[in-house]
């Protein structure tokens, strides 16, 4: 990577992390969605899955930040175009990403954003080797909107829509129309007597991504493009399902008992978009496994515990513990509680 500065201009060429908000949007290269479903889990593959454990997060892209005053609120602009994914030469199906992110300081307590992204696949070749009449790509308009106007509590609100081409064969092109929005309310308690000293915040949130109830035949998709999100609403139900066709909500505690040490727990529950079909259909969960779904909404719920210790300014450790318990969408033969506990060792160089 490589770093150009011409006051107030800044280029960036090569790989590099791109992150914008809360990462609802752009963050990650290899979110759960992008990777193939070869999974170790089922022993049907090596294929790498649950990408997000991954630290790699960087793009390979250029990046020109402006950033300078306007009637003395600072103002950023970002315009990036990335290559996200090369394939064989002649395909026609490289995948690439553009964008502009604008971020503006409206006064000290109120922060505006607003961005366009483009993700473009070409002509995505299909197993037969032949390209499909259109180009597969996904336009995202949003904004987001940080205040903090009320003391120790911050609020913000994020929304966007999605138009563009969906590719679902060589002969057949749907228009995508689909929308998200998310919202957080964060309060910090550390005014708070007797609890005060030991750093507490606690975080309520809301989340929605639009789904396709039915994916054949239709001129219109809706379903949600998770693009490159970089988010983790539940350890386990991200390693299980896409950010796509879900409704959920949660709340988020964390505390210092001591200086090095973090507490967080984690409380999320899920509910479909469109629900599936009565009968049962297959879905086809992100660790490759095929399960069967009733017509219920009730996705399920998750309770995640994590312990940080602070060893060293540059070493950490951390012990987090998960259970994730479906809910009635699932059929009663794969409505088991999952579990799982992960340490982990970071070390900073």
């Amino acid at each position: 990577m490589k770093e150009f500065l011409y006051s107030p201009l800044t280029l960036t060429i090569g790989r590099q992390e791109l992150h914008f908000g809360n990462d609802m949007i752009i963050g990650d290269p290899d979110t759960n969605n992008a990777v193939t479903t070869a999974s170790p889990f089922n022993g049907s593959g090596t294929g790498l899955r649950d990408p997000d454990l991954s630290a790699r997060k960087a793009f390979d892209a250029i990046r020109a930040t402006l950033n300078y005053d306007v009637m003395s609120n600072p103002l950023v602009v970002d315009v990036v175009i990335a290559q996200v994914k090369n394939t064989t030469f002649g395909n026609r199906d490289d995948e690439n990403l553009y964008g502009v992110n604008v971020n503006y300081e409206l006064n000290k307590k109120t922060t505006l954003e607003g961005y366009w992204w483009e993700r473009s696949r070409g002509k995505v070749n299909t197993a037969a080797g032949t390209a499909s009449n259109k180009s597969d790509r996904t336009d995202v308009y949003g904004a987001r909107i940080v205040n903090q106007s009320i003391k120790n509590l911050t609020a913000q609100v994020e929304a966007a829509m999605q138009l563009g081409n969906v590719n679902t064969s060589s002969t057949i092109t749907q228009r995508r129309r689909a929308w998200a929005t998310e919202a957080f309310l964060t309060y910090d308690l550390k005014d708070v007597k007797k609890v005060g000293k030991y750093k507490p915040t606690a975080t309520a949130l809301f989340a929605f991504f639009s789904g396709n109830k039915d994916n054949s035949g239709n001129k219109t998709n809706k379903a949600w493009d998770p693009m490159y999100e970089n988010q983790k609403c539940g350890d386990l139900a991200n390693a299980l399902l896409n950010q796509s066709n879900i409704m959920l909500t949660g709340g988020i505690l964390t505390a210092k008992p001591v200086d090095d040490v973090t507490l967080k727990g984690e409380y999320y529950a899920y509910w479909w978009d469109k629900v599936f079909q009565q009968g049962g259909t297959a879905q086809t969960i992100l660790t490759g496994e095929t399960l069967t779904m009733t017509d219920g909404k009730f996705v399920g719920q998750e309770i995640d515990l994590t312990a940080t210790y602070d060893y060293t300014e540059d070493v950490q450790f951390a012990l987090m513990g998960g259970m994730f318990m479906p809910g009635d969408s699932f059929d009663s033969i794969n409505r088991n509680t999952a579990t799982e506990v992960i340490g982990s060792m970071k070390v900073t160089f």
